[in-house]
């Protein structure tokens, strides 16, 4: 995975122009693929947003919310996602960390262009698995990687992941695959970026 600390510092330096240039430069579509999931899977209640950025993911769920709190690692996005008025409560923090801090506590967690920054997903559907209710649903995206079975960092600086990574990986931690499409993420220098848009469940016991 990138370093929390190059991450915090490269979103806290893009935090001014991020909603501008992923709507109108990259034509970015994670937050509404999480959107239409979590509306399909008829998914709500108490909100987890992990890398919540400038509030775009919260904002596209907070309809379905009872309550909606969010983390990030990098404070200039926290305050752009503060400024919204939309988040119950907000918090700069590491995923992993944030997710051990409240055991069985969701319903929903959504990571929208977040994982592309972590490698190996083990770890991370894990302690997913831990933080979800009973039923809760882990909705994410990732850019796809179309051959090979480990993640690749690309030279954007993000990793793209397998579909076989991300299946095995949820089966290990005891998530069940209740939503797993292929979706365009985004364009970079106008070409389409593939990926995968999955909605994992925490089995009932």
């Amino acid at each position: 995975s990138l370093p929390p600390d190059y991450v915090r510092c490269l979103f806290d330096q893009y935090a001014g122009r991020y909603d501008r240039h992923l709507i109108d430069v990259l034509d970015y579509r994670g937050h509404l693929l999480i959107r239409d999931a979590a509306a399909r899977l008829g998914a709500g209640g108490d909100v987890l947003d992990l890398g919540c950025g400038t509030g775009l993911t919260g904002a596209a769920v907070r309809s379905r919310a009872r309550r909606l709190a969010g983390i990030d690692l990098s404070p200039r996005m926290i305050d752009k996602a503060r400024a919204l008025e939309i988040y119950d409560s907000l918090e700069v923090a590491e995923l992993i960390v944030a997710l051990a801090a409240s055991p069985a506590s969701w319903d929903l967690l959504v990571a929208a262009d977040v994982l592309g920054y972590l490698g190996e997903l083990g770890p991370t559907f894990q302690a997913a698995a831990a933080a979800l209710r009973p039923g809760g649903l882990f909705l994410g995206t990732v850019e796809e990687l179309a051959e090979g079975d480990v993640p690749v960092l690309r030279p954007t600086r993000r990793f793209a992941h397998p579909a076989s990574h991300v299946r095995d990986r949820a089966a290990a931690a005891g998530l069940d695959i209740a939503l797993f499409e292929r979706a365009t993420l985004r364009r970079e220098k106008g070409v389409p970026v593939g990926g995968l848009v999955f909605a994992l469940r925490r089995l009932s016991r």
